[in-house]
């Protein structure tokens, strides 16, 4: 739940933007789109890992001035917990210590997922090594924050490379923070957009409330499980959705949710894979 939480998301809420109510969706026939001019796009989710508060707090201001939503983890065990719902992680860390080991980890779990090193001075040594785990870049301090924010949208472009993904009039553009229907904005807060990108993405893939709550809050606990059931309730009403006879939005009893929409145009990650495609770049 912390990328939707007000200290945290760094766009703007505007109440026009905010989601229809139960009421007022029961009502709907169709997807419901935005009457009063287009949404803010939804940034890449930046997740700033490591102990220097005062780096971290400037870093905070100037990564979210460019457009991201930024959040933070001071172990690699809260990373681990975290990172299940970023884009790119930032690390502030000697990548010769031990403490880096989560990289690894998330490395397998999260092949899409980028890495960016943050280091003290220019080591080849330390560099080196921080590629050896994987790291798409490096960058040495002191540096310009403009270039970090550089930076870090070449990663999730080459990350997430592809178009938008298309189901007919419904369009997802994850790398622009966006979806439209027949080129009107959808109205969806964060928590809504990245969890209608988690089911576009992966179409025909069962999600489990647990997998959801994971990958789109970066949290678990069966507290929270209602609340996944409350935003896909809500983003069914964006759709129009009819859960008696789904469209996109599909019910397993018992286990959770599948996407079952096909898409339009199909495009390809870097692995070939159809399934997790429909990333789009930056501009």
């Amino acid at each position: 739940m912390w990328f939707d939480d007000p200290v945290l998301v760094s766009l703007p809420r505007d109440p026009a933007f905010a989601p229809p109510g139960p009421a007022p969706c029961a009502a709907v026939a169709g997807p419901v789109a935005s009457l009063e001019g287009a949404q803010v796009p939804f940034g890449p989710r930046v997740l700033l890992v490591g102990t220097d508060r005062p780096l971290f707090f400037l870093l905070q201001r100037s990564l979210r001035a460019h457009g991201f939503r930024v959040a933070e983890a001071r172990s690699g065990d809260d990373a681990l917990r975290r990172a299940h719902a970023s884009d790119v992680v930032v690390i502030d860390v000697d990548p010769a210590s031990p403490e880096t080991g989560f990289v690894e980890i998330l490395r397998e779990e999260l092949p899409e997922l980028g890495f960016v090193f943050l280091t003290g001075d220019v080591d080849v040594q330390r560099t080196l090594h921080a590629y050896d785990l994987g790291a798409d870049g490096c960058i040495s301090k002191p540096f310009a924050f403009a270039e970090l924010a550089a930076r870090l949208r070449v990663v999730v472009r080459h990350r997430h490379v592809g178009g938008p993904l298309r189901y007919g009039d419904l369009v997802v553009d994850v790398g622009r923070g966006c979806a439209t229907w027949g080129g009107s904005w959808l109205t969806l807060s964060g928590l809504d957009f990245d969890l209608l990108a988690l089911f576009a993405a992966h179409p025909r893939r069962l999600w489990t409330r647990e997998g959801i709550l994971r990958r789109v809050w970066g949290s678990m606990g069966e507290e929270l499980e209602r609340t996944v059931d409350d935003h896909v309730s809500r983003l069914r009403c964006v759709l129009g959705d009819d859960p008696a006879h789904p469209t996109y939005l599909q019910t397993v009893r018992g286990r959770g949710y599948r996407w079952i929409a096909v898409p339009t145009r199909a495009s390809t990650r870097p692995n070939g894979s159809a399934e997790n495609a429909g990333f789009s770049t930056r501009p």
